[in-house]
């Protein structure tokens, strides 16, 4: 674990535990009952910084207004 250090190998535990739980929701679920909004970041970013608050809202507000029409329309058949 020393050469991995310990950032890198919380950041792998958090990703794989994401990847695990979205593939537990596709088995549990149907694929129209799933809607997974993501955004992409040319840098890492840190699951503990909380300097980086300003700018995830940031993101949050322009995919959902990105996404505002595949939003009503997941809601709408539920």
């Amino acid at each position: 674990m020393t050469r991995w250090g310990r950032e890198k190998f919380i950041n792998t535990l958090l990703y794989l535990q994401a990847a695990a739980a979205n593939n537990m929701l596709g088995l549990l679920l149907r694929e129209d009952q799933i809607l997974r909004l993501n955004f992409e970041s040319d840098v890492a970013i840190a699951m503990d910084d909380v300097g980086l608050f300003h700018d995830l809202i940031s993101r949050a507000d322009k995919d959902f207004t990105y996404s505002a029409g595949k939003i009503k329309a997941f809601l709408s058949t539920a």
